[in-house]
C-alpha cells in the first residue's frame, strides 16, 4: 500500500503542525540499561522527547508512558494516572517467549493499557528489529560507485561459504529445533563455520567473509518475528540470509524483496545443493544483491513510520500508519487518519491483542519449555530464600 496524493498532502500539513508542539514520552521501566533522552525527527514524526525521567509524568506535555512487559509490577506502577495519558505495553520478545519462557498469560490487564508496541505488524505501534526501507537507506548511504564495481568489491571478500553464530543452544524448543536442523545440514555436506557461546574455539568473526549466514530464529512459526540475525548479521554485513522462523509472508512484508533464501522451501539435502550451486554460479548468487539497487517504491511498507516515530505521530493525532495494519478493517477503520477519537482507546484484552492472531504452532508448549520454565522458577525461589536466610542471620548477629 502507498499513500495517495491527498493523504500525502494532509500528512505534510499535520507534521508541520506537530513539529511545533513538544510531547513527552516517558519510558517508565528501562529494560536495556540506562536510557538517555532522545528527540524524534520533527519533520517525519512530529516533536517528541523520549525520556526515562519519571518526574515528567506530571507535566501537561507528557502524553504517553511506556511499560516494558518484563518489569511490569503494579506495586511500582504510577499511583496517579491522567486520563489524557496513553499507557503503552511494550515488548521486543516473541509471543512464544513472552507466553512460554516468561510465563505471561496477560489475562490480568483488561482495559488498562491504551496501545501495544511490538515487532508484530498488527500491533498498534510497530517496532520491528529492522525494515526493508531502513536496509535500503543504509546501503544507499554507502553507494559511491557503480553497480558492478560495488558487487565486485562485495564478492571479493567472500572467501568462505556459510556461517552460523548462536548463543541460545537449548533454552527454547525453537533453539533445540534449529540446532538439530543445522546438524542435519552439516551431515548433508554443508561447509559451515560455527561461532558463538554454543561452540568452542575462536569466537571472533568477520561476517563479510561469508556468502551465506544462517539467520535462524529461536522462536519458530511466530509471525513477523525477524530479528537482528537477519538485518544486522546478514544484510548489513553483506551476507545472504538463509532464513528459518516465521512464514514466507512475514518475510515478504518486512524485508527487501529477493534478499533471502527461505529454508522451508527445500529439503535438507536440497538446501545444501542449492547453496553449493550458488557458490559456484556467481551470476545466480549476484541476484540476491539486486535489492540494493531498487527504488524506495519497490520496498514493502515504504511510506509508514515505526516505533517511537509512529507513537509520536499518534500522540499528535496522526494515525495514517494504521492503513498498513493487517487488522485495519477490524480495529482501526473507526479511528480518523488525522485527529483524535471521541473516546480514548483501551485494550479490552491484552492477551487477545498480543496472542490472538498468532499461529497455533508458535504458542504450543513443549515438555522442554515447561521443564526450562520450572527450572527458572526454582532458581528464583532459591534466590529469594537465600536473601531471606542472609537477612535472618544478619539480624541474629
Amino acid at each position: 500500500m502507498v499513500f495517495n496524493e491527498t493523504i500525502r498532502q494532509q500528512l505534510k500539513t499535520a507534521l508541520k503542525l506537530a513539529s511545533q508542539e513538544k510531547i513527552n514520552i516517558v519510558v517508565w521501566y528501562q529494560p536495556f540499561g540506562k536510557f538517555g533522552n532522545m528527540l524524534t525527527d520533527k519533520e517525519h514524526c512530529g516533536f517528541c522527547n523520549v525520556t526515562a525521567d519519571r518526574s515528567l509524568i506530571y507535566e501537561k506535555e507528557t502524553k504517553a508512558l511506556l511499560f516494558h512487559f518484563s518489569n511490569i509490577n503494579f506495586m511500582t506502577m504510577p499511583h496517579y494516572r491522567r486520563l489524557d495519558q496513553n499507557y503503552v505495553w511494550w515488548t521486543a520478545e516473541s509471543t512464544r517467549s513472552v507466553r512460554l519462557s516468561h510465563g505471561w498469560k496477560l489475562t490480568t490487564f483488561r482495559n488498562y493499557f491504551n496501545l501495544t508496541m511490538s515487532y508484530r505488524l498488527d500491533a498498534d505501534i510497530v517496532q520491528p528489529y529492522g525494515t526493508a526501507i531502513g536496509s535500503l537507506s543504509s546501503v544507499r548511504s554507502k553507494l559511491n560507485q557503480d553497480k558492478e564495481s560495488l558487487l565486485n568489491d562485495i564478492l571479493k571478500k567472500k572467501v568462505k561459504l556459510a556461517l552460523w553464530a548462536v548463543s541460545n543452544c537449548a533454552f527454547t524448543s525453537g533453539a533445540v529445533y534449529r540446532m538439530k536442523f543445522v546438524e542435519q545440514l552439516e551431515a548433508a555436506g554443508l561447509q559451515l563455520d560455527l561461532k558463538g557461546k554454543c561452540f568452542s574455539g575462536r569466537q571472533d568473526v568477520n561476517f563479510e567473509n561469508y556468502k551465506f549466514y544462517l539467520a535462524f530464529e529461536n522462536s519458530i512459526d511466530c509471525e513477523y518475528y525477524i530479528t537482528e540475525k537477519f538485518f544486522v548479521n546478514s544484510l548489513a554485513a553483506g551476507a545472504v540470509p538463509v532464513v528459518l522462523g516465521p512464514s514466507r509472508h512475514s518475510y515478504e512484508t518486512t524485508v527487501p524483496p529477493g534478499s533471502f533464501i527461505y529454508a522451508p522451501d527445500f529439503s535438507v539435502h536440497g538446501l545444501v545443493e542449492y547453496l553449493n550451486y550458488l557458490d559456484k554460479n556467481e551470476t545466480a548468487y549476484r541476484k540476491y544483491f539486486e535489492w540494493r539497487f531498487k527504488s524506495k517504491e519497490d520496498m514493502p511498507y515504504q511510506d509508514r513510520s515505526y516505533g517511537y516515530c509512529q507513537l509520536c505521530r499518534v500522540l499528535h493525532g496522526i494515525n495514517v500508519d494504521n492503513l498498513y495494519n493487517p487488522l485495519y478493517g477490524q480495529n482501526y477503520s473507526n479511528i480518523p487518519l488525522f485527529g483524535f477519537s471521541k473516546k480514548p482507546r483501551t485494550i479490552a484484552s491484552l492477551a487477545n491483542a498480543f496472542y490472538g492472531n498468532e499461529n497455533t504452532e508458535c504458542l504450543l508448549s513443549t515438555m522442554h519449555e515447561l521443564y526450562t520454565f520450572k527450572l527458572f522458577l526454582s532458581g528464583c525461589v532459591f534466590f529469594l530464600l537465600c536473601i531471606v536466610c542472609r537477612f535472618l542471620v544478619l539480624k541474629k548477629w
